[in-house]
């Protein structure tokens, strides 16, 4: 890996350069020369130890890799119920969703494409001795994501859909910063 480290390089304008290595961002000081020469082979040298020392260093770190991929989760019904007598099933669906992490920090896993599904679900009612009346038949409507990538979410396209009110979440949405004021939040 060290050998074709110098085709990596961009060079960044000002007292700093910035290397590029399989997306880790490295800064240095202007004061170490960072273009070592190449062999007739394309493979890096240099006459400043410190270099060499460093494409060692560089050479023996293996970075991460996203894993932001679709799997099927058990996603939450989301129903207020207030009554304890009342039971809604299923409590659950089964959704594909775009679960994992990002090497990047300003990065989230998110949906770059999704569908809305309608669900039934039932409301019953509990009658005693360990049965319930079916009270009543509800669809709901969940997300299913489709395809997934790392994004920045602080990007402006994603702060630009947003209204006055709303901030980006964590999954590049717009939402209401304060819930109990969501329907005043999203007009």
């Amino acid at each position: 890996m060290a050998k074709t480290l110098a085709s990596t390089y961009r060079k960044k304008t000002g007292d700093e350069k910035r290397i590029k290595l399989q997306g880790a961002s490295f800064i240095s000081s202007s004061s170490l020369s960072l273009s070592p020469s190449l062999n007739d082979d394309n493979t890096a040298i240099s006459t400043n130890p410190q270099i060499n020392l460093d494409f060692e260093i560089l050479g023996s770190i293996k970075q991460g890799n996203d894993t932001c991929e679709l799997r099927n989760i058990c996603i939450p019904i989301p129903v207020n119920n207030p009554d304890p007598s009342l039971l809604i099933f299923p409590r659950c669906y089964e959704i594909t969703q775009c679960v994992g992490s990002c090497c990047d920090a300003s990065e989230r896993c998110s949906p770059i494409t999704t569908e809305y599904l309608r669900k039934p679900i039932v409301e019953m009612i509990y009658n005693g001795n360990n049965r319930f009346i079916i009270n009543r038949t509800l669809n709901i409507t969940m997300e299913r994501h489709l395809a997934c990538n790392c994004r920045d979410c602080f990007q402006e396209q994603y702060r630009s859909s947003c209204t006055k009110a709303q901030v980006v979440g964590p999954n590049c949405n717009c939402q209401c910063p304060n819930q109990a004021e969501k329907r005043k939040c999203e007009s």
